[in-house]
């Protein structure tokens, strides 16, 4: 059975094969139909002429006269009426071509029948029965027409013997001798004839039926092979042929345009959407090809941004004995919008920021550079947390044809006590540890994001931290980031790894938190920039920074 299922056939072979056993089928029938039609009507014509034969036969024989044929049949008067009906008989038989008419009245039991007449035409071989003769009843299908006739169940029957295997085949037909005075049944008068002539028509017109339904089968598979293999199996073909050449080439010329290669409609309609696939295919590797270069173009620029971008953030700790500090920022595009930031102001004073601007990949990028760059210049003048961000945002604003905007949280430390005066900009709240008390969010006043609404003030918070207090930064990339079953990583989430590693110096605390977000979203990917600082505050420290340049602040 598999051997079949793979088994590949021509189409064109296929076809042929198709064709003549359809032909050949369609041929049979036709014979076989025709045949049996024209020996059931041949059939009916003898069953006909034989019934019209003893009809005519049984209007000349009175049923009252029986018994006188039969038990008188040497008295002249009957013997005279018996010579002329038996001739009369025989001349119906040699008019209407019958081979034998006889007339019988059959026993009781119907096993066994006596002849009255047996008229034969004056040529036959047959040598006819005498009145009076005995016969047994064979054949149980003559048994039971006889009975039927009889007893007046039925008007006429007929015994056919068709077979090849008969002598000579007939038919007979059996019509019933009745009183004309009381309508009792007195014999039984039948016509036989025999069939040769049928046999040898039907013998003719099989043959006659079978060689013009051949030559004509013959033309029929020629014209529909002939036909079928231009319309339809050639141009599948050279369908065929078309899509395997541009398979293994891939190119598009002119003269192998399968436009109009045929008549039919639905196989020109296939042959067009080839042609309309090979141009749209070639097209498409072109305009791939195309994009590929460009993608790789784009992603050596990006690449180059993103280590643009890396070197603008700060990478070395801060070598400063007061402090522990650590930062990251995982961008979700390659380059992104957040950035961190942490530098001396003064000799006393430290600055740290995270800023998120509203948007990812390279247009976020560039934005994060300015916004990073102004507000850095404007902390090194000295300025405070409020001060900074507000002339940032007038900077920002005024060459902000993008609409963007970005959320800041910028806090300045004296290294020698501990105070922080801080700004938030639209930011999130950040995470402070305060001793004995653990992480915990601080909600801090705060005012709208930088470039968002102009002219706005921007409130400060200012608090102390104790040696060994610390401050956590972070973006929403933190919080926001999903697992694969929608739930977000969440501020609680990150107050309970913090609690939990609190111990950590920064630098691990940041290790832990990537490692908890990444184990959370598994394999989601990044659904915005992420950015953490960890600030710990150690204690003043006795150094060349005492007597150095400071600001109030």
């Amino acid at each position: 059975m598999t051997l079949l299922k793979d088994k590949k056939f021509s189409l064109y072979l296929f076809t042929v094969i198709s064709i003549i056993v359809l032909v050949g089928i369609f041929a049979f029938s036709v014979v076989y139909i025709g045949y049996r039609e024209f020996e059931r009507s041949f059939a009916n014509e003898y069953n006909s002429s034989a019934l019209n034969a003893a009809n005519t036969c049984a209007t000349y024989i009175d049923g009252d006269d029986i018994d006188d044929y039969l038990n008188n049949p040497e008295d002249s008067e009957i013997k005279s009426e018996y010579d002329k009906v038996n001739e009369l008989m025989t001349d119906i038989t040699e008019v209407q071509n019958m081979s034998v008419i006889f007339v019988i009245v059959p026993t009781s039991e119907y096993n066994y029948y006596t002849a009255v007449f047996d008229a034969v035409p004056k040529d036959s071989e047959y040598e006819p029965w005498k009145i009076g003769h005995v016969e047994q009843v064979v054949a149980e299908d003559s048994k039971q027409l006889y009975q039927q006739l009889w007893e007046g169940h039925a008007e006429y029957g007929f015994i056919a013997r068709l077979s090849s295997t008969e002598s000579r085949p007939h038919v007979t037909a059996c019509v019933p001798i009745k009183s004309s005075t009381t309508g009792e049944v007195k014999a039984i008068l039948c016509a036989q004839r025999y069939v040769a002539q049928l046999q040898q028509a039907k013998r003719k017109y099989a043959l006659s039926v079978g060689i013009v339904t051949f030559v004509i089968s013959l033309i029929v598979i020629y014209i529909s092979i002939q036909t079928i293999g231009s319309k339809i199996i050639k141009p599948i073909k050279a369908i065929s042929d078309e899509a395997e050449r541009f398979a293994a080439e891939n190119t598009k010329t002119e003269k192998n345009s399968l436009r109009s290669i045929s008549d039919i409609i639905e196989i020109n309609g296939l042959a067009e959407s080839i042609d309309k696939m090979e141009y749209d295919t070639v097209n498409y590797i072109r305009d791939l090809t195309a994009a590929t270069a460009e993608k790789e173009r784009l992603g050596a620029d990006l690449d180059l941004a993103a280590r643009i971008q890396n070197g603008m953030l700060m990478n070395k700790p801060l070598d400063r004995p007061e402090v522990d500090m650590a930062a990251s920022m995982t961008p979700a595009k390659g380059v992104g919008g957040d950035f961190y930031d942490y530098f001396m102001v003064d000799d006393t004073h430290v600055a740290i920021l995270v800023a998120d601007v509203s948007d990812k990949g390279v247009g976020a990028a560039f934005f994060m550079s300015l916004s990073k760059t102004i507000i850095k210049t404007l902390a090194t003048r000295g300025e405070r947390p409020g001060e900074i961000i507000k002339h940032a945002d007038m900077m920002i604003s005024e060459k902000n044809s993008a609409g963007m905007f970005v959320t800041v949280w910028l806090g300045i430390i004296d290294l020698t006590n501990g105070h922080v005066v801080a700004c938030n900009a639209g930011h999130d709240y950040p995470a402070i540890y305060r001793e004995g008390q653990g992480f915990a969010v601080v909600k801090e006043v705060h005012g709208p994001p930088v470039a968002f609404m102009p002219d706005m003030d921007f409130p400060e918070i200012e608090y102390d931290l104790k040696p060994g207090e610390r401050i956590f930064l972070y973006t929403d990339g933190l919080t926001d980031a999903k697992s694969i079953d929608g739930d977000r990583f969440g501020i609680d989430r990150i107050i309970e790894v913090l609690n939990a590693n609190r111990n950590h110096n920064n630098e691990s605390l940041l290790t832990v938190m990537r490692r908890a977000v990444d184990n959370f979203i598994g394999e989601e990917p990044l659904f915005d920039d992420t950015t953490m600082l960890g600030f710990t505050y150690l204690g003043p420290a006795q150094s060349e920074y005492a007597g150095g340049v400071t600001r109030s602040f």
